[in-house]
């Protein structure tokens, strides 16, 4: 082996490595920022706590779904109904819109009148 091809081999290894330890440094990096990331969310227990709250306090007003599970607020309710509306070219049936939004038939009937 030549001493040219040699240290073309040393240059193009010392390259190689460096480049693997920029990723490394990189991985690390972001390992870090995602660590921060989760410290600074809320679980699902504490959002439904703090929406709860402002639901109790009068600040904050919500339409729950059928199943108790899900709870939207009644513009964006009437946002959903409206765009059902478009989706059904104007016209749909207000028990549709009851089931296909998951809402009960009272808050459609409420929106819409």
């Amino acid at each position: 082996v030549s001493t040219q091809s040699t240290g073309h081999y040393y240059i193009i290894n010392n390259l190689r490595m460096s480049a693997w330890a920029e990723v490394r440094q990189l991985q690390e990096e972001l390992y870090n920022v995602q660590l921060e990331a989760t410290k600074n969310k809320l679980s699902e227990r504490n959002c439904v706590a703090v929406i709860q709250r402002l639901v109790n306090l009068g600040w904050l007003e919500v339409v729950y779904s059928c199943d108790g599970k899900e709870y939207i607020t009644p513009k964006q309710l009437e946002k959903d109904i409206l765009d059902e509306l478009y989706v059904c070219g104007g016209r749909v049936a207000m028990t549709d819109l009851a089931q296909t939004l998951n809402v009960d038939y009272s808050h459609i009937e409420k929106k819409v009148n």
